[in-house]
């Protein structure tokens, strides 16, 4: 209860309960490993109960917010609120992004995941091509997409983006929110979850249905398909589909009923 109710260092902002979490669970798995190895008889941590994590925020800027955000941005901050737009690219994997790892002639970014430890593909769409030529160019394989003049990667751009959201009145924005608006225009143009979730690089694909409401298209597609099969005369596997017909069951009351 004590840790809950410290502050996150160098903020006044309290630290979550899903932090908290993380770090019974960490504690519990190592005090786990002593037991196992005989170090330790009892594993304390396991009798304190976790704490209730809200759902999480999800806040993605309007084609307007976006538009004003890149108005305010200045230098490398506009390319890396663009391409993140267009990528939805984790921070830590947009700032550790390599010339080595974009390759114009398949048009696809290898992303090596921050937090899943894994790599995945991500598709360039034209604005982020253009972006990445440009950073790219006489840059050697090894060298950062976003670096400084000696070379050295960024590691934050926190201040930046926090006076470009204040030059552009924008509120309640964080840099991760960009990654949600590249997964909510995705949904909004029909793309399935299923496929987002790959691009996002989501372990599961629950995380990734957090998006889902805000498409209206989601469920309206799938249904479309149905109805386009049941208007076909031949479905895709020869058949053709006899039309519902009435007849008269063996019954004491002889009711007619529909063959379905």
């Amino acid at each position: 209860m004590k840790r809950k109710n410290e502050h996150r260092k160098g903020t006044k902002l309290p630290i979550s309960p899903a932090t908290v979490n993380r770090e019974l669970s960490c504690l519990r798995k190592v005090l786990k490993y002593g037991i196992r190895r005989g170090y330790l008889t009892d594993n304390p941590v396991r009798r304190v109960d976790l704490f209730a994590e809200s759902k999480g925020r999800l806040r993605h800027l309007s084609q307007a917010e976006q538009q004003s955000l890149l108005a305010a941005c200045h230098g490398h901050l506009t390319d890396a609120v663009l391409l993140d737009m267009r990528t939805g690219l984790r921070r830590g994997e947009l700032l550790g992004l390599k010339v080595k790892d974009v390759d114009f002639e398949t048009g696809c970014l290898t992303v090596h995941a921050t937090k899943t430890r894994n790599f995945r593909y991500v598709p360039m769409v034209p604005e982020a091509r253009e972006i990445l030529e440009r950073l790219c160019a006489g840059a050697s394989k090894e060298s950062y997409v976003f670096r400084k003049k000696d070379g050295s990667r960024y590691h934050d751009m926190r201040t930046s983006f926090r006076l470009a959201l204040e030059r552009a009145q924008l509120s309640n924005v964080h840099f991760h929110d960009l990654r949600h608006t590249y997964a909510s225009d995705m949904v909004a143009a029909g793309v399935s979850v299923f496929e987002v979730k790959e691009l996002l690089g989501h372990a599961s694909v629950k995380t990734t249905m957090i998006y889902a409401h805000l498409s209206k298209t989601f469920l309206r597609g799938a249904m479309q398909k149905y109805e386009q099969y049941l208007g076909r005369e031949d479905p895709p596997d020869g058949h053709k589909m006899a039309p519902p017909s009435l007849v008269v069951d063996n019954e004491p009351w002889g009711k007619e009923r529909k063959v379905s």
